[in-house]
């Protein structure tokens, strides 16, 4: 059972896997890939951007960068 919840100001909520990045330094461009990312995707990438690509050689690089 996953004891992570959140809840949103929009009064959403529910468990989920969640990723908290710093975004205040996010260029338009990487708001771009964000929007642009599948669903399944997106966490990884937002992580990504905010600490450097990933290194696992088996994952593909992230697209514009």
């Amino acid at each position: 059972m996953n004891l992570t919840h959140y809840f949103a100001a929009d009064g959403s909520y529910g468990d989920a896997d969640l990723v908290i990045v710093d975004t205040s330094n996010w260029s338009i461009d990487e708001w771009d890939i964000i929007e642009n990312a599948p669903d399944d995707e997106r966490m990884s990438i937002a992580w990504q951007l905010s600490n450097g690509p990933t290194t696992n050689p088996d994952q593909d690089p992230l697209p514009g960068i």
